[in-house]
């Protein structure tokens, strides 16, 4: 748990949420926030 919340806050995982919004188009992601 510990090494899943510490990647979850990683600038690498903030990098492929960002990918994911992209490929998203941005407001589904966004309103889901």
């Amino acid at each position: 748990m510990a090494a899943l919340a510490s990647f979850l806050l990683s600038d690498s995982s903030q990098f492929i949420t960002g990918q994911i919004i992209q490929a998203n188009g941005g407001m589904g992601s966004v309103l889901s926030l």
